[in-house]
């Protein structure tokens, strides 16, 4: 079950099915907890490029280890922590700025930006599983989804 309405989420990872597979890989610039990621062609890490794209799926998660929080950055160079999670799994990725609003049970899909976004015509890689409307909003917001 998603968290509450009252309740903020502190993890990227909210519900898991199975352990998910936990990766590093040095930044190729700043990535933010709650971005899904890919691999360069020098091997670094970055926001996912590819919008519409099917899979693997990853996601950056905290590196709680260095006592970093889901709002502490990772800068070019820094080791990125990412995950990739099992369907079924529930994770705090984030939505665009001026994002078409969401509403719980939407089908979504991946953005060229790390973000998700309401499908159109890629694959439907995650579930809303709250409504968040950021179509006014300035910068990237949180929504709470199911990976499928």
């Amino acid at each position: 079950m998603a968290y509450s309405n009252t309740e903020v989420p502190k993890t990227i990872v909210l519900s898991y099915v199975n352990d998910a597979l936990y990766r590093e890989g040095k930044a190729a610039s700043t990535v933010t907890p709650g971005d899904f990621v890919n691999k360069t062609s020098s091997n670094t890490i970055q926001r996912n490029t590819a919008a519409g794209l099917s899979g693997p799926l990853s996601i950056a998660v905290a590196d709680r280890l260095q006592g970093r929080t889901i709002a502490d950055d990772y800068a070019t160079d820094d080791l990125v922590t990412y995950i990739y999670p099992a369907r079924g799994t529930y994770v705090y990725a984030f939505l665009p700025a001026a994002a078409a609003a969401v509403v719980v049970g939407d089908a979504l899909e991946l953005s060229n930006d790390g973000t998700l976004v309401k499908r159109t015509t890629g694959a439907v890689v995650a579930t809303a599983l709250e409504a968040v409307d950021n179509s006014a909003g300035g910068s990237k917001a949180r929504i709470q989804v199911e990976i499928v």
